[in-house]
């Protein structure tokens, strides 16, 4: 079974899908309908999560938030002709500008997705938005780092952060900003959320909280320490791109059975920080 479900409260569920690096889509129950946050890489994976909300929910799917432009979070809302979907007002921009030439690509490694419609957010805001549920309060944050549009989803009451990519097992800043993820993540420590929803992956829990965000930001700062050591030692490209993710600061394999992590997201940042550098 490729989407799993995991219950977090009687009215939250998250759904993993094991065919694209454990991608997460979470579903906040209310009387109104279903909200949901980011809508996987596969519509098939999407049509089984709509299925089982509505063995939760009869009403089903009303809302859906899109955390950012990545296909990996946004491509499932083609299944979603009338729902309210919701992003910062840069995310639909990105969907529009880059969304189809994107898709085209990543189709060439996943078939699958060939020929989906790019659904795009029709609510938009800039930079903060609340939503109210009865007596339930979602924020909306900007949190810019992993790409610019990026933002989180405070869900007040509970003091759960949807945090999209801006978490993820390895930071992945190739298409965002490396200092500014590091200022986005502090900010989170700050926000002191008693659980994080990550993007890909299990949840965080509370006691973990400072230790793994702090950990993430001693990667983000020690992976340009390295990589700016290697330049000055006349350290080939090639070379560089090699430096192993320990180096850096993680010592530890966030998944051992997916080498996504430690090979292409660490790759790409090494690539990034040795373009700024240079």
């Amino acid at each position: 079974m490729s989407v799993n479900e995991i219950k977090i409260a009687d009215n939250l569920y998250i759904y993993s899908s094991s065919r694209y690096h454990n991608i997460n889509s979470s579903a906040f129950l209310t009387r109104e309908g279903v909200l949901i946050i980011d809508t996987m890489l596969f519509p098939d994976d999407m049509k089984r999560v709509r299925r089982l909300v509505k063995l939760r929910e009869p009403k089903g799917i009303k809302d859906i938030i899109n955390t950012h432009y990545h296909l990996d979070h946004t491509c499932g809302n083609a299944i979603f002709n009338d729902a309210r979907i919701i992003a910062l007002d840069l995310c639909r921009d990105m969907m529009k500008r880059h969304g189809k030439e994107i898709l085209e690509e990543f189709a060439k490694v996943e078939p699958e997705i060939e020929g989906t419609e790019i659904n795009l957010p029709n609510i938009t805001f800039n930079k903060k938005a609340n939503l109210f549920f009865e007596d339930e309060e979602l924020e909306l944050i900007s949190t810019p780092g992993h790409s610019p549009d990026s933002i989180c989803v405070y869900w007040k009451n509970k003091e759960i952060l949807f945090a999209g990519d801006t978490v993820i097992p390895v930071p992945y800043f190739y298409y965002g900003n490396r200092e500014k993820l590091i200022k986005t993540l502090l900010d989170i420590i700050a926000l002191k959320p008693k659980l994080i929803i990550q993007g890909h992956g299990m949840p965080i829990q509370e006691e973990n909280i400072e230790k793994e965000l702090n950990s993430k930001i001693k990667y983000l700062k020690k992976i340009n320490e390295i990589v700016k050591e290697s330049i000055e030692t006349k350290l080939s490209k090639r070379e560089i791109h090699r430096i192993p993710i320990d180096k850096c600061g993680i010592e530890k394999d966030p998944d051992p059975d997916d080498s996504f992590w430690i090979r292409d997201i660490h790759i790409s940042n090494l690539a990034r920080v040795y373009r700024d550098l240079k």
